[in-house]
């Protein structure tokens, strides 16, 4: 199973490197996304945009450290 993810997570990776388009949505997105959650005018957006990108941050740092166990 953790094969199959990492050669998965090459594929991607390879994507990513010729796209960096598709990389600059997904911030956008990360950054924007509380906006249809939150009212722009409270402190509250800001908590929770910073909060997007550390919460995508630690997804990318987890699945890294699960694909790349043991080497």
């Amino acid at each position: 199973s953790r094969l199959i993810n990492k050669e998965r997570t090459v594929k991607v990776e390879r994507k990513l490197e010729s796209n960096t388009g598709l990389i600059f949505l997904v911030w956008l997105i990360a950054m924007g996304g509380p906006a249809f959650f939150v009212d722009h005018h409270t402190p509250w957006f800001l908590i929770y945009t910073f909060a997007s990108i550390i919460l995508l941050t630690f997804m990318v740092v987890w699945w890294y450290s699960y694909v790349n166990k043991g080497e």
